[in-house]
């Protein structure tokens, strides 16, 4: 589903933004804003939920990590974080890319336009 899609636009949208304001709490958004996400993302290819669940699990950890040390045990969390992150966005997007150019076959990741980054990104406050 394009964000310019007449589906997108005139159903989508709609529902996720009633949902959103019916909502009574700022948990409850959060809920409709992930499942939102989530249903967004699998209308496009529904493989890589699990793996944008994962990460987002990942990067969750990894707040808290960071949010529970400090000093050098901090920066090294996250410098752990930003390196599964980039490892990740590697694999999905450049592989591909780096395979045909040392002469191997593509590895044909169906995924290569780039990896969802709005969920997994969100912190605790």
């Amino acid at each position: 589903m394009l964000f310019a899609s007449p589906t997108f636009l005139f159903v989508f949208l709609p529902l996720c933004l009633a949902a959103y304001f019916a909502s009574p709490s700022t948990p409850a958004k959060n809920a409709v804003l992930l499942a939102a996400s989530l249903v967004f993302y699998a209308w496009g290819e529904p493989v890589f939920v699990v793996l944008m669940a994962a990460m987002t699990l990942v990067n969750y950890a990894a707040a808290l990590a960071i949010d529970a040390r400090d000093g050098a045990a901090r920066k090294t969390a996250l410098a752990l974080a930003v390196a599964i992150n980039l490892s990740t966005l590697t694999v999905f997007k450049y592989v591909g890319l780096i395979a045909v150019s040392a002469g191997l076959p593509d590895p044909q990741i169906p995924c290569r336009w780039g990896f969802p980054s709005s969920p997994s990104t969100a912190c605790p406050t």
